[in-house]
C-alpha cells in the first residue's frame, strides 16, 4: 500500500506540473499581440473619411458645400473694387454726429454681410438727416446697383455728381465713373504716414518729376480748380462749325473767393485734312449764365465758351487749309497762380499756359480771352 500510495502520489505530482507548464505558453500569445495591431491600424482607419473622394466623385452630401469657400458672384465680383473705394474715401469723411455714423457703418457690415435691405434702411435714415452728403448719397447707389437696380443707382451717382466736385471730394471722380462704367481706383493708403517718417523722402520727392508739386507754388493752396466741362459739337454746316464748352469752376465757399482775381484761358484747335493739329482760327464768344461770380450756392460757377468757325472763301481755304473743331486747352488761374489745367484730346500740344497769351506767331496766338473771363462787377 505504501508502494501504490507512492505511486499514486507520484502521478499527481505528474498531472500538475504538466497542468502547470501548459498554462503560461498560450498566455503571451494571447496577450502581447493583440494590442498592437488595436494601436497601429486605429490611426489608418480614421483617415480616409478625411479624404475629399466623395466629392471628387460628386458626392450630393451637403457637408462638401459647407466646408467649402462659396466663390463670389457676378456681382460681388464686378463691385469690389468700388467698395473699396468708397471704404478708402470713408475714412477721410467722418460724419459729425456719432449716431448718423454708426448708422453708417452698420449699413456697411450689413451689406457686406449680403444684407442689402438692411443696409439701405439704415443708409435711408442718414439720408433724411443729410440728404446731400456724398458719402450717403454713394454708398445707397452703391448699394442699389449691388442689388440690381441700375436705374435708381445711377440716379444717385448723379446726384454725388451735381453735388460739386469739391464738396464731393474724392466721391466725385467714383460717381464718374460708375456713370461711365469705368473701375474705380483704390487709392494707396497705407503709403501716406510713413512717407513723412523716412529720411529718405524728402530727397526723392525733391528729385522725382512725379513727385513733384502742382503748378501751384509751396505756401498757397489751390482755392479754385476746374470741374466738369461738357462739350456740344455741332457738325460743319455750310455756314460753318459751332462748338460749346459748359466749363464748370469749383471753388469752396468759405474762402470767400472774388471772381476778379479768376482768369480762365481757352486754347482752341483745329484739325486738317492731313491730319495736322492747329491752332485755331474760330472766333470766340462768352456767356455767365450764374451771375454773380461768388461760388455761394453749391460751391460752383459756370462759364460757356463758345467756338464759331466762319465758312471759309477759297482764298482762305488756300492760305489756312480746311478747319474742323478738334480739341481745347484750358488753364485756371487765381491770383495768377495756376491752379489746374485741362488738355481735350491728349494729342493736343500744351500751350505755354501763363497770365499773359505767349505770340509765337499768327497761327499760334491763342484764342481770346486774354484776360480775366468773369465780367467786372457793376459800380454800387
Amino acid at each position: 500500500m505504501a508502494v501504490t500510495g507512492g505511486l499514486l502520489f507520484a502521478q499527481a505530482l505528474a498531472i500538475g506540473y504538466g497542468i502547470l507548464r501548459r498554462e503560461p505558453i498560450p498566455l503571451p500569445a494571447v496577450t502581447a499581440p493583440a494590442p498592437a495591431p488595436v494601436a497601429e491600424t486605429a490611426v489608418p482607419a480614421a483617415a480616409p473619411p478625411v479624404l475629399p473622394d466623395p466629392a471628387l466623385a460628386g458626392d450630393p452630401s451637403p457637408t462638401v458645400p459647407a466646408t467649402a469657400p462659396a466663390a463670389p458672384g457676378p456681382v460681388e465680383a464686378e463691385t469690389t473694387p468700388l467698395f473699396a473705394a468708397l471704404a478708402a474715401a470713408a475714412r477721410d469723411r467722418v460724419l459729425g454726429d456719432a449716431i448718423l455714423e454708426r448708422l453708417m457703418v452698420a449699413g456697411t457690415e450689413l451689406r457686406d454681410n449680403g444684407n442689402t435691405q438692411r443696409a439701405l434702411q439704415a443708409y435711408r435714415q442718414v439720408e433724411s438727416a443729410l440728404p446731400e452728403d456724398p458719402r450717403v448719397l454713394s454708398e445707397i447707389a452703391a448699394t442699389l446697383g449691388r442689388m440690381g437696380l441700375k436705374d435708381q443707382a445711377e440716379g444717385y451717382w448723379k446726384r454725388v455728381e451735381a453735388v460739386g466736385s469739391l464738396a464731393a471730394g474724392p466721391y466725385f471722380p467714383i460717381a464718374g465713373g460708375q456713370l461711365r462704367g469705368e473701375v474705380p481706383v483704390v487709392p494707396a493708403a497705407p503709403a501716406v504716414p510713413v512717407a513723412p517718417t523716412s529720411p529718405a523722402a524728402p530727397a526723392i520727392a525733391a528729385s522725382s518729376p512725379a513727385l513733384s508739386a502742382p503748378p501751384v507754388p509751396a505756401g498757397l493752396p489751390p482755392r479754385m480748380r476746374i470741374g466738369e466741362i461738357k462739350v456740344e459739337e455741332q457738325a460743319p454746316t455750310s455756314e460753318g462749325q459751332k462748338v460749346r464748352l459748359s466749363v464748370v469752376i469749383d471753388a469752396d465757399p468759405a474762402s470767400m473767393p472774388v471772381g476778379d482775381d479768376l482768369s480762365l484761358f481757352v486754347y482752341f484747335y483745329d484739325r486738317l485734312p492731313s491730319g495736322e493739329i492747329r491752332p485755331s482760327t474760330a472766333d470766340t464768344s462768352y456767356l455767365y449764365p450764374t451771375e454773380p461770380y461768388d461760388w455761394q450756392v453749391n460751391g460752383t460757377e459756370t462759364i460757356l465758351v463758345d467756338y464759331h468757325q466762319p465758312a471759309f472763301t477759297e482764298e482762305q481755304k488756300r492760305e489756312l487749309g480746311e478747319r474742323v473743331y478738334h480739341g481745347y486747352a484750358a488753364a485756371l488761374f487765381y491770383r495768377d497762380e495756376l491752379q489746374e489745367k485741362v488738355i481735350r484730346p491728349d494729342d493736343i500740344p500744351e500751350p505755354n499756359f501763363g497770365p499773359s497769351p505767349p505770340d509765337d506767331g499768327a497761327d499760334a496766338a491763342p484764342i481770346k480771352p486774354d484776360g480775366s473771363l468773369f465780367p467786372t462787377p457793376a459800380a454800387p
